[in-house]
C-alpha cells in the first residue's frame, strides 16, 4: 500500500506527459517506395494549456478526493464480508479509501499546474501579431 501511492504518482505523471506532449505520427510515403515509413513531425512543441487543463482536473479530483468522507459521510464505516467459506473480513468503505488518492492527485496536478505557469511566463510571443519573419 506505501509503495502504490507513488506508483500512482508515477502514472499520473506519466499520463500528464502523453497528453501534454504533442504525437510524432508514423506515415507511409507512397512516392518514396516500398518500406518509407517515417514520423512526421508536428512542427510545435509541448502545449501549456494542454498542461493547465490537465493539471486543474487532477486538483479537482484530489480535492473531490479530500472532501468525500465529508460529502457521503454514511459511506465512511468499516463493513464487515462474510465470505462463502464462513470467514469474516472487515474492508473500509471507499470514501475512507478516496483520501489514499489525495496525495498521487496533488502532487501530479501541482507538478503539471506548476509546469504549464512556468511555460507560458518563459515563452516568447510576437509582439502586435507579428509572426517571426516580420510579415
Amino acid at each position: 500500500m506505501s509503495c502504490g501511492i507513488w506508483l500512482l504518482a508515477l502514472a499520473l505523471l506519466m499520463l500528464a506527459v502523453l497528453f501534454v506532449v504533442p504525437r510524432r505520427w508514423r506515415h507511409v510515403w507512397p512516392e518514396a517506395g516500398d518500406d518509407a515509413i517515417q514520423s512526421v513531425p508536428t512542427g510545435r512543441g509541448p502545449s501549456a494549456a494542454r498542461g493547465l487543463v490537465f493539471g486543474v482536473v487532477v486538483v479537482a479530483a484530489s480535492v473531490y478526493a479530500l472532501v468525500a468522507p465529508y460529502m457521503f459521510p454514511m459511506s465512511t464505516g468499516v463493513q464487515t464480508v462474510q465470505s462463502g467459506d464462513g470467514g469474516t473480513y472487515s474492508q473500509q468503505a471507499w470514501a475512507g479509501l478516496a483520501q489514499g488518492l489525495l496525495i498521487p492527485f496533488m502532487l501530479a496536478g501541482m507538478i503539471v499546474l506548476g509546469w504549464g505557469c512556468i511555460h507560458l511566463a518563459v515563452t516568447i510571443r510576437p509582439v502586435g501579431g507579428q509572426t517571426e519573419a516580420g510579415d
